[in-house]
């Protein structure tokens, strides 16, 4: 009886005092490793700022200019100009790190982070240190795409001030899918307004758009027909006659009704899709043969060999349409032509193939 009562009162202490440490804020009982790091890793949703810079004062102020910014085409590239100006505004700072943020579906993703010397030679700032009140600019802080596509991005900038407080700054930018026309200067400074001399660049509307390719066997009257798309394309016009101009044929969506095939395309033995997603013609020069019919001449390039190319384009309206005849070998796709390869038969293929195109502007 008197070891019970014993070990009932151990048991009313052990809990007075655990009940009086609950309750006392200032306990000094310590959390487990485990508990803390469950605690930091509570996710939290519906957060728009990128975790590298929550819980940052403010203290730098980042613009981009013009913005929302807008395309012009230039040696086979879009690219969207503006420029980037940061300044403190609180006391010096010196900057640690700085880069640009993504926006997609996922949300912000980090694209590149860069250093202090970076930033000392682009923005032109002695040794990265931000005087405060003083602006500092990046003038061809530009992007640059095969595609004419849309996006927007968030430049930041981390700094610290002698007492070693940490502060951020942020500058949203829009590019916007659309180019830069003749006349149309959209609050550009004045080096940057287009010049007006009856050119103007049109873009390719690359849904309506459509190329269909054709392989024929060295036996008989054997052949294969399939599809492939373009993932950008646009023609620079001079009095409405083209004179230059890129288009980007976008290999992933070959396509056949046949998967096996399909797949053998994109394979090694033929265009190697994974490692070269893209074929790009560009367009050098023209000579008008008729009111609708232009021979152009050109570059193309396939699985980054280079080769000229010249095929005749007939013009209907908005439409562009031929038929440009390739030999494949000359781009490095060799398989089963009787040219590298002996005692294949009727397994033999042309090494010419056909690639007839109807290109609708927008």
């Amino acid at each position: 009886m008197k070891t019970n009562l014993r070990i009932l009162n151990v048991v009313i202490v052990m809990l007075t005092s655990m009940t009086g440490i609950m309750q006392d804020p200032h306990s000094k009982i310590a959390l487990r490793p485990s508990q803390i790091t469950e605690i930091k890793s509570t996710p939290e949703i519906n957060r728009i700022m990128p975790e590298k810079l929550r819980g940052l004062a403010v203290g730098i102020q980042g613009s981009h200019f013009p913005n929302p910014t807008y395309a012009t085409f230039e040696d086979g590239m879009y690219i969207w100009k503006h420029n980037t100006s940061v300044k403190s505004m609180t006391e010096d700072l010196q900057l640690t790190s700085y880069g640009s943020y993504i926006y997609t579906d996922k949300g912000w993703i980090l694209r590149v982070t860069y250093t202090p010397a970076d930033f000392e030679k682009t923005y032109h700032c002695k040794g990265a240190l931000l005087k405060k009140g003083k602006i500092y600019t990046d003038s061809t802080s530009w992007r640059k795409s095969e595609s004419l596509v849309g996006g927007d991005a968030m430049w930041f900038y981390i700094a610290k001030n002698k007492a070693g407080k940490e502060f951020k700054g942020t500058a949203l930018v829009e590019t916007e899918a659309k180019l830069l026309l003749k006349n149309t200067s959209i609050g550009l400074p004045k080096k940057m307004t287009p010049r007006s001399n009856n050119s103007e660049i049109i873009a390719l509307d690359v849904q309506k758009s459509s190329v269909k390719w054709t392989g024929y066997g060295e036996v008989g009257s054997y052949s294969l027909t399939g599809t492939v798309n373009l993932k950008s394309g646009n023609f620079k016009l001079k009095n409405k006659k083209i004179i230059s101009g890129s288009i980007i044929i976008d290999l992933n969506t070959i396509d056949h009704s046949d998967n096996q095939l399909k797949t053998h395309l994109k394979g090694e033995d033929f265009f190697e899709v994974s490692k070269y997603p893209t074929a790009t013609l560009t367009i050098k020069r023209t000579i008008q043969n008729s009111k609708n019919e232009i021979e152009v001449f050109g570059n193309l390039t396939i699985k980054k060999t280079t080769q000229p190319i010249a095929f005749k384009m007939t013009q209907n309206q908005q439409q562009y349409s031929g038929k440009i005849t390739l030999d494949r070998t000359a781009f490095g796709v060799r398989y089963g032509s009787k040219n590298f390869f002996d005692n294949l038969g009727d397994q033999a293929i042309k090494n010419n193939f056909d690639l007839e195109f109807k290109l609708i502007s927008q």
